[in-house]
């Protein structure tokens, strides 16, 4: 099954939305402030632009800081490794596993 057959916005949702359950909430309340949340992060989106998914940084950032109050600096954050990962960039100290597990959910859920 190929990702046009996706909505894209609801599978960003749902990868941002997947994120913020997983991550350590602390002062920040949501983001990317401990390592095991950005080897999630990262294993997360790296299975996601393995199905298809391309992602822009503007559109994770907003999605994850207006819609899952996120800080600002770590929805940025969020946004710059989507956006790598999915030109094909190289980010160290991803969780894959993680992300396999994570990300095959959520395809299958993004109708």
């Amino acid at each position: 099954m190929s990702i046009e057959q996706y909505d894209h916005q609801e599978v960003v949702r749902q990868t941002v939305a997947k994120l913020s359950l997983r991550l350590a909430k602390g002062a920040d309340r949501a983001g990317l402030s401990h390592p095991l949340d950005e080897a999630s992060a990262k294993g997360l989106l790296k299975a996601m632009v393995e199905r298809g998914v391309i992602y822009s940084a503007d559109e994770v950032s907003y999605i994850a800081q207006y819609e899952f109050q996120w800080n600002k600096k770590h929805a940025d954050k969020l946004g710059n490794f989507a956006e790598k990962i999915s030109n094909g960039g190289r980010v160290q100290g991803a969780d894959t596993e993680l992300g396999k597990e994570h990300g095959s959910s959520n395809f299958s859920k993004a109708r």
